[in-house]
């Protein structure tokens, strides 16, 4: 009885092979037939195991450097200024909600995630920083009229990001 409880709990497929091989060779029994599975799966799965330990050893060995993660980004030399991992996401911490895609959302019908629309509405001036109506705006004091961004908004750009968005311009 306890023998047919453990047959049992066998998965469907190891007990349709072995029905098919006492089929072929009936002087195979089930008793012979289910062991032999069971110890190459366990064997398979042992040695995959000690492959995976040994991968994770001889990954641990190799230096890896670890940044600590920050809310914005971090500035990069000042030959190494990209858009994507610098000038984006201060933008999009600070001005998309009010200049960004959603046009329901978009204020002074000014964008600023698209590069082409900024320069066309005077936001952005490249080489001229003093033109540059986003740089001017973003410089001014919080109390005073039109300074970037707005109260109202509770944002507030560091002088690092400041100085990354002006690094962008020139």
């Amino acid at each position: 009885m306890a023998r047919d409880s453990v047959y049992n709990t066998i998965p469907a497929w190891i007990v349709r092979f072995d029905a098919q091989r006492q089929h072929r060779n009936p002087a195979v029994t089930r008793s012979h037939t289910i062991p032999r599975i069971l110890s190459g799966t366990f064997a398979l799965l042992l040695v995959v195991g000690l492959l995976a330990a040994d991968y994770r050893a001889t990954k641990a060995d190799t230096p890896t450097k670890v940044e600590p993660a920050t809310k914005t980004a971090t500035p990069a030399p000042a030959d190494k200024l990209l858009y994507n991992r610098d000038v984006r996401p201060i933008l999009a911490e600070n001005c998309f909600a009010c200049h960004g895609p959603d046009s329901a959302a978009r204020k002074a019908g000014l964008r600023i995630d698209q590069r082409d629309a900024a320069i066309a509405k005077g936001a952005i001036v490249p080489g001229k920083p003093t033109e540059s109506d986003l740089l001017t705006r973003i410089f001014l004091a919080e109390s005073e009229e039109g300074a970037m961004p707005p109260k109202k908004s509770h944002e507030k750009l560091t002088t690092t990001q400041k100085d990354i968005l002006k690094r962008w311009v020139v």
